[in-house]
């Protein structure tokens, strides 16, 4: 194709001309890990990579209240040179609030690495950190044992498949 060809190109070959969606591409609703793990098998991902993949697909968002200024900005800093963001009160990096909320956007992975780089950080951040992973490692970990009507399923015990 030269330039000036009305000719599309074949990377983008359009499905449909009214959505303008090229054809092959699509989101991917990955409420449950399965979901994740189906289209890796699909495509051919070796399993050994499938915890990575898992890890760095599940996007998190957590909210801190009360936070010192220097802790604020020490999160936020720390997020963004992860990868990771963080919203934090406009006025934290004026010093003109004592206390900031901040919200977390982050996957495992990055937030792992958080954790790590602030245990380096002056005690405030590095206390944020600790309660991040206890808070990461009590809300996250799956049931060990889950009621349905009358049937108990214990995990601990078991694999369950539905299906």
């Amino acid at each position: 194709m030269g330039a000036g060809t009305d000719q599309e190109s074949p990377e983008l070959k359009l499905a449909d001309s009214r959505q303008g969606k090229p054809e092959g591409i699509r989101l991917l609703d990955l409420s449950h890990p399965e979901d994740l793990y189906n289209e890796l098998a699909r495509v051919g991902v070796d399993q050994a990579a499938w915890k990575i993949f898992a890890e760095k697909s599940q996007t998190v968002v957590i909210k801190f209240e009360d936070l010192s200024v220097a802790t604020a900005n020490i999160l936020k800093q720390t997020a963004l040179k992860i990868g990771a963001d963080c919203a934090v009160n406009r006025r934290v990096i004026s010093g003109k609030v004592k206390k900031s909320g901040a919200i977390l956007f982050a996957n495992i992975r990055q937030i792992e690495e958080l954790c790590q780089r602030l245990a380096a950080q002056p005690e405030c951040a590095a206390q944020v950190g600790v309660d991040l992973q206890n808070f990461l490692r009590v809300t996250l970990a799956p049931p060990s044992t889950l009621k349905i009507g009358e049937k108990f399923f214990d995990f601990k015990k078991r694999t369950y498949v539905m299906g």
